[in-house]
């Protein structure tokens, strides 16, 4: 837990004796139980605690001045130190001595979901007033402030004096109720503001009530914080990885890589988009060709291929058994007209083989007669010469 104010000495921010608990009036300090003051609760060893329908409160004696007060101190030396609560407050004495961290939270910094940034254990829910260190059950980043003094600089007046304390992400002001909702990037300085502001005054004077805001119902705003939290648990675990670390995962054939260059082909190549229209046009329209068996398919794209047989499965092509047929009809004739003009050819084939041979069969007869008729007419010379 380092960073560019651990170059200096942190300073003293009170004296020593001065520390005695807030610096009250006689009557209120008459009206308090006690000597020992508990700057982690507002209150008095033995007394009452401000009644949290009062009105009536009390303008912080101290306060914390990053610029001047930030600096290095033991606790900068111990890698579990906790933050200086005193610090925050505006009240620590020891300044570099002392074992706990003067500065403000930065990215780097993390704590333990079951403490809060100046180490003090968090309850299972909030108090009833929503004070205190918080609820280990929410992330406990969006601050409540009241009694704001009301006008048209409201918004920039909690900007000014909220965002000392670390990175806001956003402020809702209710303008007409002088509440301001801030919320700050990281749990830590949220609750290093609210022990910081607590009882102080903006630029008229007001004292500021400031407590954990409720949770918002907004499922939308319930769904962004949780990716919010899920990116800044990443970069504090990849903030405290050693460089090789990161030097590794930008190596050739990484994962990290390839996650790259497949987000990069994606933009290059965009996915190609379904047209329901033409996508049903395509399958009412099949192309007819001829498959490897010498039979006759209908391609309807990929839906029933089979790769080994380089043909499609029939069966799974049976629901569109109406639209081929319809196919079939307008392109080739059917059956019964190819029977019937096949019997038409055989009968036409038939009568004409039936004529030829008759024609032969009567020329053949004529022809023995002559040669009979010669061979009779060359005996009687025979025999006459004789």
């Amino acid at each position: 837990m380092s960073s560019s104010a651990d170059s200096r000495p942190a300073r003293k921010q009170i004296a020593k004796e001065k520390v005695l608990g807030p610096q009250l009036s006689v009557a209120s300090r008459a009206a308090e139980s006690g000597q020992t003051y508990n700057i982690y609760y507002d209150k008095w060893g033995g007394g009452k605690r401000h009644e949290p329908g009062s009105s009536i409160k009390d303008k912080a004696a101290y306060r914390c001045d990053p610029e001047r007060d930030s600096g290095r101190t033991r606790g900068s030396f111990n890698p579990n130190a906790y933050f200086c609560a005193f610090f925050a407050k505006g009240c620590c004495p020891k300044g570099e001595d002392c074992t706990w961290l003067h500065r403000i939270p930065s990215r780097q910094d993390h704590v333990d979901s079951g403490m809060d940034v100046f180490g003090r254990e968090r309850f299972d829910e909030h108090r009833q007033d929503h004070g205190g260190v918080g609820s280990m059950r929410s992330d406990s980043k969006t601050l409540y402030v009241g009694r704001l003094h009301i006008d048209s600089g409201m918004e920039a007046s909690v900007q000014k004096h909220f965002r000392q304390w670390g990175e806001i992400d956003r402020v809702k002001i209710l303008r007409d109720k002088g509440v301001a909702f801030v919320t700050y990037q990281s749990r830590l300085n949220a609750e290093f503001a609210k022990e910081a502001m607590a009882n102080q005054s903006l630029d008229h004077g007001e004292v500021i009530n400031i407590r954990w805001a409720t949770e918002d119902p907004n499922p939308k705003a319930q769904a962004m914080n949780k990716r919010k939290a899920v990116e800044m648990t990443r970069q504090a675990i990849e903030a405290r990885l050693p460089t090789d670390i990161h030097q590794m995962q930008h190596l050739p054939g990484s994962e990290e890589e390839e996650i790259q260059k497949q987000g990069k082909r994606s933009r290059i190549d965009p996915e190609p988009t379904y047209d329901p229209s033409a996508a049903q046009a395509d399958e009412s329209n099949p192309t007819l060709y001829v498959g490897v068996d010498g039979q006759y398919y209908y391609d309807y794209g990929e839906y029933g291929y089979n790769h080994e047989t380089l043909q499609y499965d029939p069966a799974r092509l049976q629901h569109y058994v109406a639209p081929v047929a319809q196919a079939v009809d307008t392109q080739q004739p059917s059956l019964e007209d190819r029977i019937k003009a096949s019997l038409k050819s055989s009968s036409s084939t038939a009568s004409t083989t039936a004529t030829s041979t008759t024609s032969q069969s009567e020329a053949a007869p004529a022809k023995n007669a002559l040669n009979a008729l010669a061979a009779y007419g060359s005996d009687s010379e025979s025999e006459s010469d004789e």
